[in-house]
């Protein structure tokens, strides 16, 4: 239990009915009789009590929740004060904590207090700052599993597996002259390439994950005056991009965001790809091909009055797949024969001009969501420090499959023993400040 008192606000800075302030420490209730006009109180009752100002006025009106040690998020004492949301209000209740000796508490404080406590783990963590920011039902419900503790436990029995391994080997060298039975290294071999196997399966899905959690994002690319903004503003069904018949209208790129089936999608309208002598445009059309990377569907719009060729260049050397040709304009030319018809996940003809284009985008979405994630319901979501100790897990195992035990089985063990210390950070049961910082640092104040 902390003897630094941390408080901060859990809701977002806005004017508004309610804004709850958390507070965690070492005796904080008592603490904040200071500054309250209150009678009993009762754990995990509210209570209506008054904050009082230094001037010993009444401030604000405010319903407090009290959690006793450990029965709390943090594991330690704790209070929660629904307050007025007036951004003024909360401003002056803030500087009323500092003058009592209270801190403002840092990203992710309140979760690193509760992993510090036992409360939660580390990956548990991680997971509830995932389902937090998860953009996605999807993401929400995958973000679930790992709080609730399915990961953790996946990877407690990835452990024990190996530490019974670790024992049956260790056994065969402390008691090699006793009657243990036999060494079945077949078996053992097959138990170990199970295990990398598993973890194979859930790295498989890394990229994935990370879509997940920040959504998927559609990259409408294409030449000058293709059409690429009016298709972003069909998408959003607002006039979000300017739309001139003046190429190179658009330098930069513009995102939105939309809410298909479940998913919030990432809209993202990108500068005409050509050559040109004005430095800003260039600049463009470098993002356009560095968001090309990190996008997960392409939306390639071709000009029907323009040779195809020229809009087929734009992705021809490049390694990417799931890409809609959109063939635009369809009003007032003739729709190309498109040769290579197979490499695109769905060839489109549509005028950006005609609402009615919009219900054939947002099916084309819907279709390319549904073939994503099919199949993945049980998927877990992973940060990137979980994926690079999953990794080195799995380059562990495999060197020791690689040996095919041949090498002394003391130094099998020692191979073992590795895998085992990778887990054992995995899940934190060995870590360091600075990891920890790392990992909390990317959280939201106020959890």
């Amino acid at each position: 239990m902390s003897s630094r008192v941390i408080f901060s606000l859990a809701t977002p800075l806005a004017r508004s009915a309610i804004a709850l302030i958390r507070i965690s420490g070492d005796d904080c209730l008592n603490r904040l009789r200071k500054i309250l006009r209150v009678g009993q109180v009762r754990p995990r009752v509210a209570t209506l009590v008054k904050i009082l100002s230094p001037d010993g006025e009444i401030l604000d009106e405010a319903v407090m929740t009290y959690f006793k040690a450990p029965k709390s998020f943090t594991g330690e004492d704790m209070v929660e004060l629904s307050v007025h949301g007036n951004p003024l209000i909360i401003y002056k209740i803030f500087d009323i904590l500092r003058s009592i000796g209270f801190y403002d508490a840092e990203p992710g404080e309140f979760s690193k207090r509760a992993y510090l406590s036992g409360k939660i783990d580390i990956i548990q963590a991680e997971a509830l700052n995932m389902y937090i920011s998860a953009s996605s039902d999807f993401a929400l419900k995958n973000a679930r599993l790992g709080y609730l503790g399915h990961l953790s436990n996946f990877y407690s029995e990835l452990r024990n597996k190996l530490l019974r391994n670790l024992a049956f080997l260790e056994a065969h060298i402390d008691f090699s002259e006793e009657d243990i039975g036999s060494l079945n290294l077949e078996l053992l071999a097959e138990d170990f390439k199970k295990m990398a196997e598993e973890i194979r399966l859930i790295l498989r899905n890394y990229n994935l994950s990370r879509s997940l959690l920040d959504g998927p994002r559609v990259l409408i690319l294409g030449l000058p005056n293709a059409g690429k903004s009016s298709i972003f503003n069909l998408l959003l069904g607002y006039d979000r991009a300017i739309v001139s018949d003046i190429p190179g209208t658009t330098r930069d790129y513009l995102e939105a965001e939309i809410f298909i089936n479940g998913f919030n999608v990432k809209i993202i309208d990108s500068a005409g790809i050509r050559d040109s002598n004005d430095p800003i445009e260039r600049k463009g059309v470098e993002l356009a091909y560095k968001n090309l990377q990190s996008s997960d569907l392409i939306f390639l719009v071709h000009d029907c009055g323009v040779d195809l060729s020229l809009t087929l260049s734009l992705i021809k050397n490049l390694n990417i797949s799931d890409v809609v040709l959109i063939l635009n304009k369809t009003d007032i030319h003739s729709v190309p024969q498109v040769s290579e018809s197979d490499r695109f996940f769905r060839i489109l003809p549509i005028c950006a001009l005609k609402p009615e284009s919009r219900v054939d985008l947002i099916k084309t979405i819907e279709n390319f969501l549904a073939l994503r994630h099919q199949g993945d319901s049980a998927l877990f979501a992973l940060t990137s420090r979980q994926a690079y100790l999953l990794n080195e897990f799995v380059a562990q195992i495999d060197s020791l499959l690689e040996t095919k035990f041949l090498e002394p089985l003391d130094v099998c063990c020692q191979r073992v023993r590795d895998a085992i210390s990778v887990l054992d950070e995995l899940i934190g049961k060995i870590h360091t400040d600075e990891i920890l910082g790392e990992i909390f640092s990317k959280f939201c104040i106020g959890k």
